[in-house]
């Protein structure tokens, strides 16, 4: 490229950079004042909603005389009279209606159950969760804000307790008002559209249902800082989303308004498009300018250049054609030139003894290189003495034998070119040496890549040790928690960490917890969210006495930690001592085998699938009752699914054979060491497929 468009290209990109750096400051400086705007109209819009609900509520305050002095009411509440409770409700709800102050009048007693309710629906529910209803009423404290039924009819409600002639509370009255009536009203004062859903989309209230299923796909609901713009076909909307729950029930929402800015971004487009083809245009006027400026500047130069590639081929005859001025660069450059002339004459004096003094350099480098070569293994040391062979037969050649020097300067790199003009001994003798060097370089960085290697390895294998003996650590040593159900357990990861686990602890002075669990994966991960669901149930049953209820609890925190979509099969059941039962649940793992004088089966697999995939399972349980001596043994699939040499599957069938064969009147550590054998003599020196994980109880009802 000739230095005159290099100059051009600079400035032009100097340009560039000054105009993109202008354009960058102010779109930053325009979207640092919408986010401003946005983050000050949300805060508005919050206050507005908040003003609308208030007013609603004020409104619906007036009417609380009507209820409080209606003494028959309220004593009917007190005495749980139904007949009397329907038949005063639907008058005082008529009056209330009369006013225009409510949608909706529901009653309840005091443990927050539902007396009466004047919507018009078969599966009938308050308006007020019945714990925050009980708490109100014992608390003497009025219910303000948003709520729902069971059936998610939203809206504003006002609760206030309702006392007795003895001043004892005996249940609350519940005004609503349809969230609508707050819906049509913010859309009247903010002129746009306003939708109500719940935190996963789902619509609840609004005036135009139509528009949300326009919309639903492109509004971020999680976003309630920000103002959203988005484009639905030809039609853009400024959308702000406003937290609102359900205080009063537990419904998690979004307030949602959305106001068509189509004619804004449209007049904003009609502005920016002519600006920035005027910009275009200047700048393009501004690079052919400049462009000539430099073709002009610059010719003189050009003429010098000319000049000196003739020169540097050897027409020492080429002169500068335009006389130019002594004072200007391309006059010094002239002058530069006649010099450089005279230079060559007297540099080709000195030529012949470099020659001699290349020719004593030569044969040391060889020399040296020759002892160098000694260091290498020998493959690599035939090849460096066979090139020096080469390289001193050409050495000893005379300095005008051109051609077969250009070849074994070839033959020794790569990178040279077929045109090259005629080699110099000391750069052929400086490729081999480097060539060499190289060599010796490659070997010296094996060894140290092998040596890097070797010290990674061991590394990785003592954290895996330390990892594996962190696992061991978390299963319980002493498993004799029991009198009536001694008990013994196994476990063997499939690599260094595993994803099973078996845990037995005392919940209490008669009962005792048993938990079998087996996590999809092996490895590290499945090892990490091993000890996660681990430490989740040992935090948790303390606190839910039902297994059922305790897997729902553990399903729910895993599924929404569960960045990597793993799942955990896992068995938890509660042994008691007091009368020999076993209350259990499956949570999608095998069920328990038990062997009693009734034979060897497999109990019954309750409802509700593996944990940490989907939210708000209902799981099951049930309780068997435990015969005296009868075995109980525990398992993940890594007995039943562990494949001999030939790929056949220890199975099901299999299993119960080895369970039922198990020598009477042995420990449960020999039962479980006589399965184990069963199943490693049945896999033999085939690899181990799985992670196996066992746990044995007996029950012995003296």
């Amino acid at each position: 490229m000739l230095l005159r468009n290099r100059i051009s290209f600079f400035v032009t990109l100097t340009i560039g950079v000054i105009c993109a750096s202008i354009i960058f400051v102010g779109l930053e400086r325009e979207e640092l004042i919408k986010d401003q705007f946005a983050r000050e109209s949300v805060s508005d819009q919050i206050s507005l909603w908040n003003k609308i609900k208030n007013e609603i509520i004020q409104q619906m305050e007036t009417s609380e005389m009507l209820v409080t002095d209606n003494s028959e009411l309220i004593g009917a509440i007190g005495r749980q009279d139904t007949a009397s409770i329907q038949s005063l409700g639907r008058g005082m709800f008529e009056r209330l209606n009369e006013e225009g102050a409510i949608g909706r009048f529901d009653l309840v007693y005091a443990d927050g159950s539902l007396a009466f309710s004047s919507l018009p629906t078969v599966f009938q529910s308050p308006a007020i969760a019945s714990g925050i209803a009980k708490t109100n009423i014992e608390d003497g404290t009025v219910a303000r804000g948003i709520g729902n039924d069971a059936q998610r009819n939203t809206g504003v409600v006002y609760g206030f307790p309702l006392y007795s002639s003895r001043e004892i509370p005996v249940g609350m009255a519940i005004f609503f008002t349809d969230m609508l009536m707050a819906i049509e009203e913010m859309e009247r004062v903010t002129d746009s559209s306003v939708v109500f859903v719940n935190r996963r989309g789902r619509l609840i209230s609004s005036s135009d249902r139509t528009l949300w299923g326009k919309l639903r796909k492109q509004i971020d609901l999680r976003n309630i800082d920000m103002l959203q713009t988005i484009r639905v076909e030809d039609q853009y909307f400024s959308v702000s989303v406003l937290p609102q729950n359900a205080e009063l029930s537990g419904l998690l929402g979004r307030i949602v308004i959305v106001r068509d800015i189509t004619g804004l971004i449209a007049r904003q487009q009609a502005i920016s498009t002519p600006s920035a083809f005027v910009i275009g245009g200047l700048l393009l006027v501004l690079l052919i300018g400049l462009n000539y400026y430099m073709s002009r500047a610059f010719s003189p130069l050009a003429e010098s250049v000319r000049v000196l590639n003739a020169l540097s081929k050897g027409d020492l005859q080429a002169q500068i054609e335009d006389s130019v001025s002594d004072g200007n660069e391309v006059g010094q450059i002239s002058n530069a030139i006649s010099r450089f002339r005279i230079d060559l004459v007297t540099l080709n004096r000195f030529r012949r003894s470099r020659e001699r003094q290349q020719a004593r350099q030569k044969r040391f480098i060889i020399r040296e290189m020759t002892g160098l070569s000694e260091t290498l293994d020998g493959e690599e040391r035939e090849k460096v003495l066979h090139e020096l062979e080469k390289l001193r037969s050409i050495v000893q050649e005379t300095p005008t034998d051109f051609d077969q020097q250009a070849r074994a300067l070839h033959n020794l790199s790569e990178d040279a070119e077929e045109d090259a003009k005629p080699p110099d001994s000391m750069a052929m003798m400086a490729i081999a040496f480097q060539h060499m060097s190289g060599r010796v370089q490659d070997q010296h960085d094996r060894l140290r890549e092998a040596l890097r290697t070797k010290e990674a390895l061991a590394s990785i294998q003592k954290e895996l040790d330390i990892a594996t003996r962190v696992q061991l650590s978390l299963i319980p040593d002493d498993l004799e928690l029991s009198g009536p159900f001694p008990a013994s357990g196994y476990m063997t990861p499939a690599k260094e960490v595993g994803g099973d686990f078996f845990d037995l602890f005392r919940l209490d002075e008669k009962r005792i917890g048993v938990a079998i669990a087996d996590v999809s994966g092996k490895g590290v991960p499945a090892a990490l969210f091993m000890v996660m669901a681990r430490t989740l149930l040992r935090s948790t049953v303390f606190h839910i006495d039902s297994p059922a209820a305790v897997l729902e609890y553990m399903n729910d925190y895993l599924e929404k930690n569960n960045d990597e979509q793993l799942f955990v099969t896992l068995f938890y059941g509660i042994l008691d001592e007091a009368n020999g039962t076993l209350t259990y649940s499956t949570g999608g793992h095998n069920p328990p085998i038990v062997a009693d004088s009734k034979g060897t089966r497999v109990l019954e697999q309750t409802e509700g699938a593996v944990l940490a995939l989907i939210d708000d399972l209902v799981y099951s349980e049930t309780t068997v009752l435990l015969e005296d001596g009868s075995r109980i043994i525990m398992m993940t699939d890594g007995i039943p699914e562990a494949f001999n040499g030939e790929g056949e599957a220890f199975g099901d069938d299999r299993t119960l054979e080895t369970i039922d064969a198990l020598n009477p009147g042995q420990s449960p550590e020999e039962d479980i060491k006589q399965l184990i054998d069963a199943v490693e003599e049945f896999v033999g020196d085939a690899p181990q497929f799985d992670d196996i994980t066992c746990v044995v109880l007996h029950y012995s009802a003296d």
